[in-house]
């Protein structure tokens, strides 16, 4: 690039290297190393501010190559105007740049999820590389044409034609376009929740990648995060570790930070005390790519909720959501993930003081503004004629139930005790199809408190025992003490003496099973707000209570109501 910069070189006779050769290799490099935004600024420069004129063929080889690394980097850049410039600068008779463009024409197209026109972009790709034996880029659209499947919602076809064009790219002795179809195979399972099957497509990937000697090359790092991803959901906690462990490795600044934030959520599942100087350091990247707040904020409105600290893990989840939205898209779909982790953090600290506290009415229309989130996001996904899978069904059906509890331990809006239920039943039932090993025992726990306040006690007792042999076998510390101190507690009120009530206490404890506030009590009994206070404190005591959920289960289980 020095060379083609120096007007002493590029006089010399000798001197053959077009400029944009020079440049489109460099740019091939930087990607296949994992730099994809020093990629990125050197092919900008150069069409900025080129060292000598640029023709109609030199700029649309570079506008083409801007627009490819657009599409393998997802900087928040829309690849399509490129591309589409090249195409109209590209002469007729350069059929190879041509079809080359046309490849990336239909990637564009389908990034604007206008799928019909980019299948049938495609199809005309596929039919130039053909025609013009370019086998790299035949098994490249091939993959771009699966891809398109899986979009339709078609995961059968999409999966048959993956595993051709892999066939192909291997015959055809291509590396990139392999990579690309293993990785895309492995979504495929992914979004069926098959993590098994995914998880081997990705290992597969990142084999071959590792034997080129492409580690960090576009797809063999997607694949590794998601293969650490997807050991995380099923529960192969200390694999995912292994995974994202680079130690020895040299790994670009952003695929570090992708791989440190997946371990993150290891550690704070596990509730390692690293976790929260690690959860502090990892949001410095959050601009280099909008998954880094996900992965991070996932964790950390954990790391924080677990530690009663609610306000920073609200504080900490609008961070990541506004820092997303400018990256991506302001409906982006991990917003309802992150608003049900959120509320149920909300809920469970609402239940550790039994709904009593001065901010109850604020929480309540947090979680009235995450349901019209989800809700929006729901709009967008179907408005573009997409629909959710397992893992987007899980979440919306969690965080409705989280918002739900969050009404019912509020007594605010409450929902009824059959309405609360039935929701939490189908969150569980989601969750559980959707297979995210913690996940499932974490919605069990919250379900069996929500069934020991309305009575269920035998069932509640099951779904703890699952949660409790699954939390063990994780390591998952912060639910284990949950679970022990909710079983203790419970230990506790079966165990005590008969309890003497008040008639003024009886009547406050079955207002407070029916999910009433506090203000709600003292309007039902003439009486005012402070001395409902005393009374509900006086019924948590004599039961041996920690909350209103609480006392309202022991009231049931001991015929007290």
């Amino acid at each position: 690039l020095e060379l083609c910069s120096d007007p002493r070189v590029r006089n010399d006779p000798a001197w053959t290297f077009p400029v944009q050769d020079v440049v489109v290799g460099t740019v091939h490099a930087l990607v296949s190393a994992g730099h994809t935004s020093r990629a990125l600024q050197l092919v900008r420069s150069y069409l900025d501010d080129p060292p000598v004129p640029l023709d109609d063929t030199a700029r649309a080889d570079l506008l083409g190559a801007y627009a490819g690394t657009i599409l393998v980097s997802d900087p928040g850049q829309d690849p399509l105007a490129p591309v589409e410039e090249a195409l109209a600068l590209a002469p007729a008779d350069e059929r190879r740049l041509r079809a080359r463009l046309l490849g990336q024409h239909a990637k564009a197209l389908a990034w604007h999820g206008r799928r019909d026109e980019a299948t049938t972009v495609a199809a005309e790709a596929l039919a130039e590389a053909e025609a013009l034996e370019m086998r790299r880029l035949a098994a490249d659209v091939m993959t771009t044409l699966a891809r398109l499947d899986t979009m339709k919602q078609r995961p059968d076809v999409a999966q048959q034609t993956l595993e051709r064009a892999v066939q192909h790219a291997q015959d055809a002795g291509v590396l990139g376009p392999e990579l690309r179809a293993r990785y895309l195979l492995g979504l495929v399972h992914w979004s069926g929740a098959d993590f098994a099957s995914a998880r081997t497509a990705w290992r597969a990937t990142v084999q071959r990648a590792r034997e080129s000697g492409h580690p960090w090359s576009p797809y063999a790092f997607d694949a590794r995060f998601m293969d650490a991803l997807a050991a995380y959901t099923e529960g192969a906690w200390d694999d995912a570790e292994a995974i994202s462990d680079v130690t020895g490795e040299a790994p670009p600044r952003l695929i570090e930070t992708l791989l440190r934030a997946n371990a993150l959520a290891v550690a704070a599942g596990r509730g390692h005390d690293r976790a929260r100087a690690a959860l502090a350091e990892l949001e410095q990247s959050w601009h280099l790519d909008g998954l880094v707040p996900i992965a991070v904020a996932s964790a950390g409105i954990d790391l924080h909720g677990d530690a009663g600290d609610l306000e920073e893990a609200a504080a900490l989840h609008d961070r990541a959501v506004a820092a997303v939205q400018r990256a991506w898209h302001p409906r982006f779909q991990a917003q309802v993930r992150l608003g049900a982790l959120l509320l149920g953090q909300v809920a469970a600290a609402l239940g550790r003081t039994g709904g009593v506290t001065a901010d109850r009415e604020r929480w309540v229309e947090r979680a009235a503004a995450l349901e019209q989130v989800a809700a929006d996001v729901v709009d967008h996904v179907t408005g573009a004629g997409e629909s959710f899978g397992p893992e987007g069904r899980a979440w919306l059906s969690r965080l409705a139930a989280e918002a739900a509890r969050v009404r019912w331990l509020a007594g605010i809006d409450a929902p009824t005790e059959e309405e609360l239920v039935a929701g939490w039943r189908t969150a569980l039932a989601d969750v559980t199809a959707y297979g995210h090993v913690f996940e499932v025992a974490r919605t069990q726990a919250r379900m069996a408190e929500v069934l020991r306040a309305t009575g269920e006690t035998a069932e509640a007792r099951t779904l703890v025992d699952q949660a409790r042999e699954t939390a063990t076998a994780l390591g998952a510390a912060p639910l284990l003490t949950s679970l022990r101190a909710s079983g203790a507690r419970t230990v506790r009120a079966r165990e005590a003496a008969p309890t003497a009530l008040t008639p003024r206490e009886r009547e406050s404890l079955g207002l407070v099973a029916l999910g009433r506030s506090t203000g709600e009590i003292g309007k039902r009994l003439f009486i005012s707000t402070k001395t409902v206070s005393v009374h509900v404190s006086n019924v948590l005591a004599k039961l041996g209570a920690a909350g209103r959920t609480e006392a309202a289960a022991i009231a049931r289980e001991r015929g007290l109501l």
